[in-house]
């Protein structure tokens, strides 16, 4: 139950990040994350 209430933390997080920066940051970041 706890780990599933830090996923969905997490993930609001980067939705949050994705809005507040460019697309740029964006494919960055996802780049990062991917490899």
């Amino acid at each position: 139950m706890y780990w599933h209430k830090v996923k969905a933390i997490l993930i609001c997080l980067l939705l949050l990040l994705s809005h507040v920066h460019t697309q740029e940051d964006n494919t960055y970041f996802f780049n990062a994350e991917v490899t």
